[in-house]
């Protein structure tokens, strides 16, 4: 009867394709993986409440799964159009340890900052600055479906890798009006990186008080019965500016934190906390908390602001510009940091274009400056300057490609990455 039933109100092809490249991309932008049609459970439900028979999941990996990709990249060739764009590449290594590479463009609009699609998703053989700009390349012959129009790529955002540098070296021989921008976020985070190295001992301060808690119930509980705080922030070093949130928590709260250390806690349960204790009452360590809150705290909040959506060329230039001339007052004793900040923005090359494009837009500057037609300049009011976008790809794709789904073709995962970060598209 029930077969009957789905039988009888079959509906015609068209209708059922339709169905199914719909339920197809349901379960590409949900995350759900196809295979779980195969649950009887969840397909008797379906059946009953949509009376259409639901098909293998190998059916809709082979045929539908590419119907769903092809369809969201003819999307975002129609939210492009013609279009002057900017485009934003970078890499990454996956669960698998291939080197993945995601590509974003993005519009330029004249008002507003404008609407950004991840591209491409692609394995490289080999990372460096030949597979980079053939990836490149290859993405744009996607976009304009096998044409590329050279004259259309305005910015190249990257991070500093001196193969993302060589890459766009050669690429503004094919893309003679394209700036190539490192990403100005990372570049503040370069900075934190050699703050961090300047002071060896507050940073193995940080380090040994992660492991004293580190898995260690009892000694967490103790935490929190002793100390009104939350818990010591974890600085991932990947991520931006966390490490200085970590110090300025320890300088906010280091007599409490003191306390806790030396009073509450025995120095022979466990080699870190004997050096925590050591570090705690370490003068050195206690001016250099000092120092880096004073001087350094607003980085993670400038790494912020530059990565909020919709920023102006106007604030995400005056943002750093700010922040450089706080460093320039930085004592003596802390000149490497003001000299690494230079050496950052000295070697890209794309903030002392944008910053003439931006002084031309201002009305400061004489014509002869910039040398990119009037048309392209008045589209940079919103370039970007950070790859933040990239990096929230990333964290998509290693959200589908997590453990339990290690089987996934990668010529099915890069459709399925591009479909769920592109999952709003009009």
């Amino acid at each position: 009867m029930r077969q009957q039933q789905l039988s009888t109100n079959l509906l015609s092809g068209a209708k059922k394709d339709k169905f199914f490249m719909d339920l197809c991309s349901a379960f590409m932008k949900a995350d759900i993986a196809l295979h779980k049609l195969s649950n009887d459970a969840l397909k008797n439900f379906l059946e009953h409440h949509t009376s259409m028979k639901i098909p293998e999941p190998s059916t809709l990996r082979k045929t539908y799964v590419p119907e769903v990709y092809a369809d969201v990249i003819d999307r975002i060739r129609q939210g492009i159009a013609c279009s002057k764009i900017w485009v934003s590449i970078d890499e990454t290594t996956d669960r698998a340890g291939r080197s993945i590479a995601n590509v974003i463009v993005g519009k330029l609009e004249r008002t507003h900052f404008g609407r950004s699609y991840l591209l491409v998703c692609e394995q490289l053989e080999k990372c460096n600055a030949t597979t980079i700009a053939h990836i490149f390349v290859k993405s744009m012959e996607i976009l304009w479906n096998g044409d590329v129009h050279y004259d259309r790529v305005l910015i190249f955002v990257s991070d500093a890798a001196r193969y993302m540098g060589r890459a766009a070296a050669s690429l503004k021989v094919l893309f003679p009006r394209m700036i190539h921008v490192t990403c100005l976020a990372h570049g503040l985070h370069r900075v934190s990186e050699e703050i961090r190295g300047l002071f060896p001992k507050v940073d193995q301060l940080i380090a040994s008080m992660k492991m004293v808690l580190l898995k260690s119930p009892s000694r967490i509980s103790l935490f929190r019965e002793e100390v009104e705080l939350p818990l010591p922030p974890k600085p991932i070093l990947t991520r931006w500016g966390t490490w200085i949130e970590a110090v300025e928590y320890y300088a906010r709260n280091f007599e409490v934190l003191r306390r806790f250390v030396c009073e509450k806690l025995q120095a022979d349960d466990a080699l870190a906390i004997k050096t925590a204790q050591r570090l705690f009452v370490d003068a050195t360590v206690q001016s250099g908390l000092v120092a880096i809150a004073t001087h350094f705290s607003k980085i993670p909040d400038c790494i912020t602001a530059l990565e909020g959506h919709g920023l102006s060329l106007e604030k995400s230039l005056s943002i750093v510009e700010d922040l450089r001339e706080e460093f320039r007052l930085l004592p003596t004793e802390l000149s490497a940091i003001s000299q690494k900040f230079e050496n950052v923005l000295k070697n890209n090359a794309g903030f002392a274009e944008l910053q003439r494009l931006r002084d031309f837009m201002r009305g400061e500057a004489s014509g002869e400056d910039v040398v990119m037609p009037l048309d392209d300049q008045i589209l940079l009011k919103f370039a970007p300057v950070v790859s933040c976008e990239v990096e929230r790809s990333f964290s998509r794709y290693k959200s589908i490609f997590r453990d339990n789904r290690r089987s996934l073709l990668f010529e099915n995962l890069k459709k399925y990455v591009v479909v769920a970060c592109n999952q709003d598209i009009d």
